[in-house]
């Protein structure tokens, strides 16, 4: 978007709020689809799994009359959510889903799958610093959209093998107690901290 619209703030702004909400809509799916279906969700996360491989597959639909005057913003979310919307909604599930099946899997070490959270920001951090120095130089816009298609069919695959091998959940997995609401209040404030310093911070960068 950026030979469209420039790197202006409100750009940036925009694509933050796409990618929170989507990442949060990701992490809610993954907190409340075992409930929803079961022992059936890892079967049925094969179906959404499957669903961005039409985003992924088909040309990027035109939005330019969508980008004028006061319109530009819905624009903007628009063509985001018809590009990658539905692919990183499903890959904002993953890390939270394999580590649940993970942790009924009935492993010794089961008890603990939060290695597989530190796993995931730290491919987070190599593909932030791979981007700028690597990728963007090497690959045109066109390669880069294939080498994302072919990544995540890959990513779909072995998030597939890990759901076809999951088991479901028995009680004695379950938490002995529920969380206790100012626990959940803390740890929503905290999140404050990091999101608002990100925001901050780059909205000053692309600003000057």
């Amino acid at each position: 978007v950026l030979p469209l619209l420039g790197g202006t703030p409100a750009v940036w702004t925009t694509c933050m709020l796409f990618f929170q909400v989507a990442l949060l809509a990701g992490y809610a799916y993954a907190h409340r689809a075992p409930g929803w279906f079961g022992a059936r969700q890892p079967k049925f996360h094969l179906v959404v799994l499957a669903l961005p491989l039409l985003a992924l597959c088909l040309p990027i639909p035109p939005f330019w009359t969508a980008f004028e005057g006061t319109s530009a913003v819905v624009g903007l979310l628009l063509m985001l959510a018809a590009t990658v919307g539905l692919p990183f909604f499903v890959l904002a599930t993953t890390a939270p889903l394999v580590q649940r099946w993970y942790a009924a899997s009935g492993r010794p070490d089961a008890k603990d799958p939060y290695f597989l959270y530190a796993a995931s920001n730290a491919g987070s951090l190599v593909g932030l610093l791979a981007y700028p120095t690597l990728v963007e130089p090497m690959l045109r816009l066109g390669e880069q959209r294939a080498v994302w298609a072919a990544g995540y069919c890959l990513v779909a695959i072995a998030t597939a093998a890990s759901a076809l091998s999951s088991r479901p959940a028995t009680p004695a997995d379950a938490p002995a107690a529920p969380v206790a609401a100012p626990r959940k209040l803390l740890w929503v404030l905290l999140a404050f901290a990091p999101s608002s310093l990100l925001l901050g911070v780059t909205t000053h960068i692309t600003t000057n």
